[in-house]
């Protein structure tokens, strides 16, 4: 368990679907359960327990992240153009939903800023269902063995494990 969570935090490897899925879920779950014990917390001690929160869960998902383009035979780097477009769709975002509404009923919570939220969702949500359906390279690439092999236990393993 300590090897698995160790590597989590690694840029290094491949990564295929299955792991990058069970991955962002379990960083998602792990998010939600510390974010729902911070709000017990009131004060400095919850703005940091947020602030490293923020730190740790951004470090997981890139690591996820990279790891994913790994598979795809792409280095990490691919990382910051990804967060380029993110960044310019969210900017574009708040540009449309200023021409489209007065900026009097952009604030929370309004269904108009729900629209702008939801404009600037769209590139990064179009980025990661890529990552989620893209073939990983066939056979080992420059970042590693390919995941599967890596990951997945062999069928005969699970056989020998059942008529143990």
């Amino acid at each position: 368990m300590s090897a698995a969570l160790i590597s989590a935090f690694s840029f290094r490897g491949r990564s295929n679907r299955v792991g990058f899925l069970a991955s962002v879920l379990a960083i998602g779950a792990m998010q939600l359960a510390v974010a729902g014990a911070l709000m017990l917390v009131h004060g400095p001690a919850r703005m940091a327990g947020e602030a490293v929160l923020l730190v740790v869960v951004a470090w997981l998902l890139a690591a996820a992240f990279a790891r994913r383009l790994h598979d795809t035979g792409r280095g990490g780097w691919h990382l910051i153009g990804g967060l380029a477009a993110t960044f310019l769709g969210t900017i574009l975002a708040a540009m449309i939903g200023v021409a489209l509404f007065p900026l009097e009923r952009l604030v929370v919570p309004s269904p108009e800023l729900g629209v702008v939220v939801l404009l600037a969702s769209v590139v990064p949500f179009i980025l990661t269902s890529w990552l989620h359906v893209a073939r990983g390279s066939e056979g080992d690439n420059g970042y590693g063995p390919v995941p599967v092999a890596a990951q997945m236990p062999s069928r005969d393993a699970g056989r020998a494990f059942v008529r143990g």
